[in-house]
């Protein structure tokens, strides 16, 4: 489940529950008391795996089992709008999870492929592929998630080191020296501090979180 940001001051906040039968993703708007919107139009064409919001509330991004893999909507009110499919789709299978950079500049797609991460730069409502991260992760993604600073992009996966993580530079991402002590076994979820100094891992085995 994914969660809009709310202002401080502002009692509304939109919550996306995913769905893996009928109509593949519900709306819930909390008003003090939650009630469904009105489903989006053009839904998501298979099982959801993941939803995430970009920072100012404006776009949703729903991570799917089948093509095109990512689906993004635009949000006015509590109208959702889905915006055309990206000019370059992520490559691979079913996307397991999708990010937005804490700036929104940037949205990351874990596609169910060991070479496909792909990373999209967004200007306005338009998301252009810049290309698939490289050496991508050994195994299986789990989970994407960046650094509140922006400045890294951490992938939780199947397959040692469990853990990959990549610094940016503008528009270039570079793979980090694995670190000294590795999470074991699947990196099921990881999550950064507000500050981008410090970075949870969740696993599948004792002791079940790094840090």
């Amino acid at each position: 489940m994914a969660d809009s940001p709310a202002k401080p001051g502002q009692t509304q906040a939109v919550s996306i529950v995913p769905s893996s039968i009928g109509a593949q993703m519900s709306v819930v708007s909390d008003w003090g008391s939650p009630s469904k919107l009105t489903a989006p139009s053009s839904q998501p064409p298979n099982i959801v795996y993941g939803a995430e919001w970009s920072p100012d509330g404006r776009f949703l991004a729903v991570g799917h089992a089948t093509t095109p893999f990512v689906t993004i909507y635009e949000r006015s009110g509590t109208t959702f709008t889905k915006l055309a499919n990206p000019a370059t789709l992520p490559a691979g299978s079913a996307a397991n999870d999708c990010a937005f950079s804490c700036s929104g500049r940037f949205l990351a797609v874990a596609n169910n492929n060991t070479t496909a991460i792909a990373v999209y730069e967004r200007e306005g409502p338009t998301f252009t592929k810049l290309g698939n991260l490289s050496p991508g992760p050994t195994g299986t993604p789990e989970s994407i998630d960046w650094s509140p600073d922006d400045r890294f992009l951490s992938i939780g996966h199947q397959t040692s080191p469990y853990l990959t993580i990549y610094e940016r530079e503008d528009t270039t991402f570079t793979k980090l020296s694995n670190p000294g002590t590795l999470p074991f076994p699947v990196g099921y979820r990881t999550l950064w501090s507000p500050d981008s100094r410090f970075l949870a891992v969740g696993t599948s085995s004792s002791p079940y979180l790094y840090i």
